[in-house]
């Protein structure tokens, strides 16, 4: 049974990789490998989707992207951020406040590498999309860095994201961050409709606060192919982006940046003995103990052992 069951699958996947010529070579769909929905970060990184995230210059939308593939990338996906916008002291500063370090598993292509960061037709993402697994989540930061033409001209803009869909269908999730327009008719995206008309979902970021320092974001989703609806809100919190629906600690900033450095120095350490290192700090035990605990809860920290034996710092090393 296992030697047809083998046969069954060399031949579906035959007919799935063949050329068309004619409607009896197109494979059926059970033909093509198809899973059900999943999600880097629900509802807003759909994997194997194309994500558009708009927003005003300064509203938070970079560093969310660049929070939330720190935290995917623990989980084991891959991620690289591709930035031609920001020079690196900028980049490193975002990495400090976050908490987060990038690594063999988060990469961040900038300005200051020998090769400009590529476009979403480089062979050097291709060849990224058919080798890596899992596949990786690509973050285009931000579109009019890279996107030589007129935003207004639709052929252009389909030929641009073109490339961004091969790297979708390969299985890749890929996001792109776009500026908003200023007038009534481009308030969620600027240009063509195309950009709005080629991604699967899009959402656009509001910061609460008017000064440009982060405190709540306010993301709308205006495009979904995946029945989403409504807006969700992250809280700048304690270095972290926070949904507004998950628990949010009372740390503040300035004992995150002491908890992370303690932690940091006594990987291993058990939870009671932590509490004790961090009240001698004169660190609150409330405040010691929502870091463990949302720290475990996003992934930030890792527990070893039985539950309360012992926890070790996975992967955040930083100050906020």
């Amino acid at each position: 049974m296992k030697g047809a069951a083998n046969r069954t699958y060399d031949s579906a996947r035959t007919r799935a990789s063949r050329s068309i010529q004619s409607l009896a070579d197109i494979p059926l769909l059970q033909d093509c490998d198809v899973s059900p929905i999943e999600y880097l970060e629900e509802p807003l990184l759909p994997a194997s989707g194309l994500i558009g995230i708009t927003g005003d210059a300064g509203c938070g939308k970079s560093t969310l992207l660049c929070a939330l593939a720190g935290r995917i990338s623990a989980r084991g996906i891959p991620a690289l951020v591709l930035d031609r916008d920001n020079p690196i002291p900028v980049i490193q500063s975002r990495f400090n406040r976050l908490g987060i370090t990038d690594g063999p598993m988060f990469g961040i292509w900038g300005g200051w590498c020998k090769h400009e960061p590529p476009g979403f037709d480089s062979p050097v993402l291709l060849s990224l999309a058919t080798t890596c697994e899992p596949k990786p989540l690509i973050v285009l930061d931000c579109l009019g860095a890279f996107y030589d033409g007129d935003e207004n001209d639709a052929s252009v803009m389909r030929a641009f994201l073109r490339p961004a869909r091969n790297l979708v269908n390969l299985g890749c999730t890929v996001a792109v961050l776009h500026n908003d327009g200023k007038t009534e008719t481009a308030r969620e995206y600027r240009g063509s409709k195309a950009f709005k008309d080629a991604v699967d979902a899009a959402f656009h970021v509001t910061n609460s606060q008017p000064n440009g320092l982060l405190d709540k974001l306010i993301v709308r989703c205006y495009k979904s192919r995946f029945g989403f609806t409504g807006s969700l809100i992250y809280h700048y919190a304690g270095g972290k982006m926070v949904r507004a629906d998950a628990p949010v600690s009372p740390i503040t900033r300035d004992y995150t940046s002491a908890l992370r450095q303690l932690l940091a120095g006594h990987c291993g350490i058990g939870s009671t003995e932590f509490i004790k290192l961090t009240l001698a700090n004169e660190i609150p035990e409330r405040v010691s103990r929502a870091f463990l605990k949302d720290g475990v809860a996003s992934g930030d920290i890792r527990r070893e052992g039985d539950r309360g034996s012992g926890y070790a710092h996975f992967l955040r090393v930083g100050t906020a």
